[in-house]
Protein backbone atom coordinates (compact mmCIF):
# COMPACT_ATOMS: atom_id res chain seq x y z
CA UNK A 1 0.00 0.00 0.00
CA UNK A 2 1.05 3.37 -0.23
CA UNK A 3 1.82 4.91 2.79
CA UNK A 4 2.64 9.00 2.24
CA UNK A 5 6.12 9.24 4.75
CA UNK A 6 7.36 12.46 5.53
CA UNK A 7 11.03 12.95 3.89
CA UNK A 8 13.37 10.87 4.79
CA UNK A 9 16.27 11.52 6.82
CA UNK A 10 18.67 8.75 6.34
CA UNK A 11 20.07 7.09 2.79
CA UNK A 12 21.83 3.89 2.93
CA UNK A 13 23.45 2.38 0.57
CA UNK A 14 23.56 -1.81 -0.54
CA UNK A 15 24.94 -4.33 -3.07
CA UNK A 16 22.92 -7.20 -4.26
CA UNK A 17 25.66 -9.41 -4.79
CA UNK A 18 25.90 -11.92 -7.66
CA UNK A 19 25.97 -10.42 -11.33
CA UNK A 20 25.89 -7.13 -12.77
CA UNK A 21 23.80 -6.14 -15.47
CA UNK A 22 24.33 -3.55 -18.54
CA UNK A 23 20.92 -3.59 -20.30
CA UNK A 24 17.27 -2.36 -19.78
CA UNK A 25 16.88 -6.34 -21.02
CA UNK A 26 18.79 -7.82 -18.24
CA UNK A 27 18.24 -5.47 -15.36
CA UNK A 28 14.25 -5.63 -15.81
CA UNK A 29 15.50 -9.80 -15.60
CA UNK A 30 17.40 -9.14 -12.41
CA UNK A 31 14.55 -7.08 -10.63
CA UNK A 32 11.93 -9.95 -10.99
CA UNK A 33 14.53 -12.28 -9.53
CA UNK A 34 14.69 -9.54 -6.67
CA UNK A 35 11.26 -9.35 -6.35
CA UNK A 36 10.54 -13.40 -6.20
CA UNK A 37 12.87 -13.66 -3.25
CA UNK A 38 12.04 -10.65 -1.23
CA UNK A 39 8.10 -11.64 -1.49
CA UNK A 40 9.14 -15.40 -0.48
CA UNK A 41 10.92 -13.98 2.26
CA UNK A 42 7.64 -12.20 3.02
CA UNK A 43 8.49 -8.60 2.63
CA UNK A 44 5.97 -8.17 0.27
CA UNK A 45 7.97 -7.11 -2.80
CA UNK A 46 11.16 -5.80 -3.50
CA UNK A 47 12.46 -4.44 -0.32
CA UNK A 48 14.94 -1.28 -1.92
CA UNK A 49 13.39 1.91 -2.54
CA UNK A 50 15.57 1.97 -5.33
CA UNK A 51 18.22 -0.12 -8.04
CA UNK A 52 21.19 1.23 -9.53
CA UNK A 53 21.63 -0.78 -13.26
CA UNK A 54 25.40 -1.17 -14.74
CA UNK A 55 23.58 0.54 -17.48
CA UNK A 56 23.85 3.64 -15.36
CA UNK A 57 19.89 3.87 -14.81
CA UNK A 58 17.56 4.03 -11.66
CA UNK A 59 15.02 1.34 -11.36
CA UNK A 60 12.40 1.86 -9.22
CA UNK A 61 11.52 -0.49 -6.18
CA UNK A 62 9.70 0.85 -3.77
CA UNK A 63 10.10 4.44 -4.50
CA UNK A 64 9.29 7.28 -2.74
CA UNK A 65 6.30 6.71 -1.01
CA UNK A 66 6.39 3.33 0.17
CA UNK A 67 8.53 2.22 3.58
CA UNK A 68 11.31 -0.47 2.58
CA UNK A 69 12.15 -3.13 3.85
CA UNK A 70 16.02 -2.51 3.48
CA UNK A 71 17.96 -1.65 6.83
CA UNK A 72 15.88 -3.16 10.30
CA UNK A 73 15.36 -0.25 12.76
CA UNK A 74 15.61 2.46 9.12
CA UNK A 75 12.81 1.63 6.97
CA UNK A 76 10.16 4.12 8.30
CA UNK A 77 13.00 7.15 8.31
CA UNK A 78 15.41 6.04 5.49
CA UNK A 79 15.38 4.90 1.80
CA UNK A 80 17.46 2.10 0.53
CA UNK A 81 19.26 2.34 -2.90
CA UNK A 82 20.98 -0.74 -4.34
CA UNK A 83 23.77 -1.52 -6.46
CA UNK A 84 23.09 -4.40 -8.76
CA UNK A 85 26.34 -6.54 -8.31
CA UNK A 86 28.54 -7.71 -6.14
CA UNK A 87 30.91 -4.38 -5.49
CA UNK A 88 33.14 -6.12 -2.85
CA UNK A 89 36.38 -6.99 -5.23
CA UNK A 90 35.30 -4.25 -8.00
CA UNK A 91 34.36 -0.72 -8.03
CA UNK A 92 30.71 0.66 -9.35
CA UNK A 93 31.37 2.10 -12.31
CA UNK A 94 31.16 5.85 -12.82
CA UNK A 95 27.63 5.65 -14.20
CA UNK A 96 26.21 3.79 -11.80
CA UNK A 97 27.89 6.36 -8.86
CA UNK A 98 26.54 9.27 -11.14
CA UNK A 99 23.19 7.31 -11.14
CA UNK A 100 22.88 7.22 -7.12
CA UNK A 101 24.43 10.62 -6.75
CA UNK A 102 21.78 11.91 -9.03
CA UNK A 103 18.84 10.49 -7.43
CA UNK A 104 19.77 11.43 -3.63
CA UNK A 105 20.11 15.08 -5.25
CA UNK A 106 16.35 14.50 -7.01
CA UNK A 107 15.30 13.49 -3.55
CA UNK A 108 16.19 16.53 -1.98
CA UNK A 109 15.00 18.38 -4.70
CA UNK A 110 11.75 16.91 -4.34
CA UNK A 111 11.33 16.96 -0.35
CA UNK A 112 11.37 13.60 -0.34
CA UNK A 113 14.56 13.13 1.37
CA UNK A 114 15.56 16.24 3.80
CA UNK A 115 18.69 18.03 2.84
CA UNK A 116 21.14 17.45 6.18
CA UNK A 117 20.30 14.00 5.53
CA UNK A 118 22.79 11.26 6.73
CA UNK A 119 24.31 8.43 4.00
CA UNK A 120 25.14 5.55 5.20
CA UNK A 121 26.52 1.48 4.18
CA UNK A 122 24.19 -0.88 5.18
CA UNK A 123 26.84 -1.94 7.57
CA UNK A 124 26.85 0.98 9.67
CA UNK A 125 23.45 -0.40 10.49
CA UNK A 126 23.94 -4.01 10.85
CA UNK A 127 26.46 -6.48 10.97
CA UNK A 128 27.04 -7.07 7.18
CA UNK A 129 29.70 -6.96 4.85
CA UNK A 130 27.08 -4.56 2.42
CA UNK A 131 27.44 -2.54 0.18
CA UNK A 132 30.76 -4.61 -0.78
CA UNK A 133 34.06 -3.54 0.60
CA UNK A 134 34.52 -1.46 -2.63
CA UNK A 135 31.63 0.40 -3.03
CA UNK A 136 31.82 1.20 0.64
CA UNK A 137 35.18 2.61 0.42
CA UNK A 138 33.42 5.11 -2.39
CA UNK A 139 30.08 6.43 -0.51
CA UNK A 140 32.56 7.72 2.79
CA UNK A 141 34.03 10.14 0.54
CA UNK A 142 30.40 11.33 -0.35
CA UNK A 143 28.62 14.38 1.08
CA UNK A 144 26.97 13.49 4.13
CA UNK A 145 28.30 10.46 4.54
CA UNK A 146 28.19 9.64 8.45
CA UNK A 147 28.23 6.82 10.68
CA UNK A 148 25.81 5.21 12.72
Amino acid sequence: PDRKIPAVTHVFIHHTTGGQCSSIPACSIKLLGFQKDHIDKKWGDIGYSFLIGGDGKVYVGRGWNIEGAHTIGYNRNGIGISFIGDFTKDAPASSMLNAAKALIACGVKEGKIIKNYQLHGHRDAYNTACPGEKLYKEIKSWKNYRKI
